[in-house]
């Protein structure tokens, strides 16, 4: 295949540029740096730099002088941006970076500080990353501030092992020890970490600890412990707000809201489904999975099994289940507070196959079978301050077993099974402040009657089946078919920075992809959540630490 003319004209032009800067020849401009003189092209440093461009095109004396200089930078870290200017190398390197990131921020060559970025990114390490998060402020990374933060709580138990971490300054220090998802074996750790830093700090002033104190969880803290911390470091005894902090630990009658108020928390994923091998098959349970610790935990076991065909859905971060094969009026309530299950025996009309979703505070059951194995079309409005339900309305067509999801006031339902069992394509709505039902148009014929769930993203409803199909719905625009999947007998979606995360399995082998709903583009990713259930959902829940138990 012949080479088109940008793969031969691009390449000669870059090595034309490179040679001319390397020989020196045709420069209009020398730039000075720290006492260093460096041979220049206006138009060159102009293309790649807006600040050159600013400054040629301004007016000023500047924009016509045959020298100018540049304050404020390394003329080292010139000389490297120049390199990268003329000749397009990668001159990013651990022990530039901050030099090179500080130079191209103030030169606005933004390739160069997407190339730092990308090389923060990638360089990312436990000795490292408190320099970098400092990096992200300093030239206002946002989109890296983030990730260079839940690296830092995340490997805590590493990171007081390094340098960097007694370089903190105060206040850096009590953002990690305030943060809810710093990872820490304990609460004493945290404390024997804060007089570590103390400890190899000779400048920091009494008043700097005791207000570092003063955001230690004492209260979940060892009796013996607090007791013993004053004499394995006897210089506590002589600050006073210190000794009061220990003995009113040691005086206080701790009670249960005390503690539960103290616990950090962590979001974690849920499974809920039921258990496909011994020695409980048909066991309903959740099961959860922390992506920061990568281990896996079991909550409080279901007091009554539901039986199949159950309906789950999250409000105000408690987890409720309604329905099922086998108790067809019984709403089950989890308390993420308390980490405890109560049962309620409202639903008006029995169901199993149904719809659930939460909106402004209640939970609505849509459809479903009933005890006659009746398509329903009823809808119920569950209360979870009354524990009671009440009829609200009916969808124009009965239906079980369909995919359901909200945006705003409205309840979506999607294809699903009607009364002669036969595969539906209607898209329905019901409007909780109207109490309005409307069909509102169809699936494509590829995804009938296909078992599906589904994540609200913007102004947009995203519909993963089965099947494998990946549909994209709007209520204006319609709906269509926007990336393919493997065929799952069983799986969950869930948002996860982002990213619609999918998990499912085929033949006991677990699979997961992330799908990204703006690019629509699909990605297999590890597999680390893994449980053996079937017919499961997947939830968020931010739950307290003292709850994750393996």
């Amino acid at each position: 295949m012949e080479p088109s003319v940008e793969s031969l004209y691009f390449p000669a032009l870059s090595q034309g540029i490179s040679k001319e800067w390397a020989e020196g020849h045709f420069a209009d401009l020398d730039v000075t740096v720290e006492g260093q003189k460096f041979k220049c092209h206006r138009i060159i440093l102009a293309a790649m730099s807006q600040y050159f461009s600013t400054m040629f095109t301004s007016g000023f004396k500047e924009s016509t002088e045959k020298s100018v200089e540049i304050k404020g930078m390394k003329g080292d870290a010139f000389h490297l941006v120049l390199e990268y200017i003329y000749t397009g190398r990668n001159i990013v390197s651990i022990d530039n970076v901050e030099h090179v990131l500080q130079s191209a921020s103030m030169l606005q060559i933004k390739t160069l500080q997407d190339l730092c970025k990308s090389f923060l990114r990638k360089n990312l390490s436990v000795e490292n990353c408190i320099g970098f998060w400092r990096l992200t402020f300093l030239y206002s990374l946002e989109d890296l501030q983030a990730l260079m933060w839940k690296f830092l709580v995340k490997k805590f138990p590493v990171i007081v092992n390094c340098m960097e971490f007694l370089s903190l300054h105060e206040g850096e220090l009590l953002k990690i020890i305030d943060d809810q998802d710093l990872n820490t074996p304990s609460e004493e750790f945290v404390c024997e970490m804060v007089m570590k830093w103390y400890t190899a700090n000779k400048n920091i002033s009494s008043e700097v600890l005791v207000a570092i104190f003063e955001h230690l969880k004492f209260q979940l803290m060892d009796e013996n412990y607090v007791r013993n911390l004053m004499t394995k470091f006897p210089k506590l005894n002589q600050i006073g707000p210190i000794k009061a902090m220990v003995d009113q630990r040691l005086l206080a009658e701790l009670n249960a809201d005390m503690l539960e108020s103290s616990y950090r928390k962590e979001e974690i994923f849920c499974m809920v489904g039921t258990r496909s091998r011994m020695p409980d098959p048909s066991k309903t349970e959740v099961q959860c999975y922390s992506y920061q610790d990568k281990k896996q935990f079991h909550l409080a076991p279901l007091p009554i099994e539901p039986g199949p065909c159950f309906a789950v859905c999250t409000l105000n971060n408690d987890i409720y289940i309604s329905g099922g094969y086998n108790q067809q009026h019984l709403v089950l309530h989890f308390s993420s507070t308390l980490n405890k299950w109560d049962q309620f025996n409202c639903i008006h009309d029995a169901r199993w196959g149904h719809g659930m979703v939460a909106i402004d505070g209640y939970i609505y059951l849509i459809g479903g079978m009933s005890k006659t194995m009746e398509t329903l079309s009823t809808i119920e409005r569950y209360n979870p301050n009354t524990n009671t339900c009440e009829k609200v309305g009916n969808l124009k067509q009965a239906i079980s077993s369909m995919t359901v999801a909200v945006k705003g006031s409205k309840i979506y339902t999607f294809g699903g099974k009607q009364n002669d069992r036969n595969a539906s394509l209607l898209i329905q709505s019901f409007d909780v402040l109207e109490g309005e039902s409307k069909v509102i148009g169809e699936l494509p014929p590829t995804c009938a009657g296909g078992v599906g769930k589904t994540v609200t993203f913007g102004e947009d409803i995203f519909i993963i089946f089965r099947e494998g199909n990946i549909a994209q719905f709007n209520e204006t625009e319609g709906t269509e078919v926007v990336g393919v999947t493997q065929k799952f007998e069983h799986f969950g979606t869930v948002m996860k920075e982002n990213k619609i995360l999918i998990i499912g399995c085929a033949s006991s082998n677990f699979t997961s992809y992330s799908f990204d709903p703006v690019f629509k583009k699909i990605v297999e990713i590890a597999s680390e959540f893994k449980a053996p259930m079937c017919n499961f959902h997947l939830l968020r829940v931010i739950l307290s630490k003292k709850y994750l138990v393996n």
